[in-house]
């Protein structure tokens, strides 16, 4: 699901919290209010291995409000997000919700992403990223990767900017930072996002360059000098194109450009580009 929601900064979060509920309950999640609107959890309908993605959605105590629509709030939403059992959660991190204005939400059975308003320069390039993780099998009989053994949640955080902050200072083209939080099966977190990307080479037909790639998001985690695929996110996938490095300030670094815009994937899904990845030319593509 799409949806843009208008944050407007002179009201309590509480109201935006409410539309924002409402948008997950369309999308299919389970939504409980736990103190009315300022706090919120959400439940993914899609699970993996019999666990689903559990999400807090806070408004700290003490915010207050703007005199102006797009002005800043004192804190901004806040999120965790169930490790283990009913009630083991992450630390508090911030969304990328603190000030008034548009914010798009992409929302489906596994992951969902909140992308900043069009006020905020290479918005792209932040957001809150959220998402179910699908363990990679593999090909040898009766291997498994250890990662995957365990009783925890494997999910994905990732956030923009440290509680309390007035900015977004954490790109996501910025691979290991502060503000993400990967959990494996077996209870290992890593802020070290490390996303495996197509590269077929480059050929032409009819004189013209084929260069686009895509596949499925799938992390890597560095053992004994090689880097192995281990987790994928089933709605999401990224798009590469080696010709032209992604991150240059172009006109689709501004504006929408091809983000957005929803299209049919090489596999017959709708998608929409709502985010750029590390490292440089790559383009996260997300179902709704």
């Amino acid at each position: 699901m799409y949806r843009e929601i208008f944050v407007d900064a002179r009201q309590p979060l509480t109201v935006a919290m409410e539309n924002i509920s409402q948008a997950f309950a369309d999308a299919g999640w389970q939504v409980v209010q736990v103190n009315g609107y300022n706090e919120v959890q959400l439940v993914s309908p899609a699970s993996v291995d019999g666990k689903n993605l559990v999400v807090r959605l806070l408004v700290p105590s003490g915010e207050t409000t703007s005199d102006v629509p797009h002005g800043a709030f004192m804190w901004g939403i806040n999120i965790k997000v169930l490790r283990r059992g009913l009630d083991e959660f992450t630390p508090e991190f911030a969304t990328t919700i603190f000030h008034g204005g548009v914010y798009t939400f992409i929302i489906n059975d596994y992951s969902f992403i909140i992308v900043p308003p069009e006020t905020q320069p290479r918005r792209f390039m932040y957001g809150t990223w959220v998402a179910l993780l699908y363990p990679v099998t593999l090909p040898v009989a009766g291997a498994t990767l250890p990662q995957h053994s365990g009783d925890y949640t494997a999910f994905l955080l990732a956030t923009d900017r440290i509680v309390g902050e007035k900015e977004r200072k954490f790109p996501h083209i910025l691979s290991p930072k502060a503000t993400n939080y990967i959990q494996f099966g077996n209870g290992v977190v890593s802020q070290d996002m490390r996303v495996l990307h197509p590269h077929g080479g480059r050929k032409t037909a009819l004189q013209r360059d084929v260069f686009h790639y895509s596949s499925v998001f799938t992390l890597l985690v560095e053992e004994g000098g090689f880097f192995i695929p281990v987790y994928t996110v089933p709605t999401w996938f990224i798009e590469v194109n080696p010709k032209q490095p992604f991150y240059l300030p172009t006109t689709s670094s501004y504006d929408r450009g091809d983000f957005l815009a929803g299209r049919i994937s090489p596999w017959g899904v709708r998608v929409v580009a709502c985010g750029e990845l590390p490292p440089d030319g790559a383009k996260l593509l997300s179902v709704y």
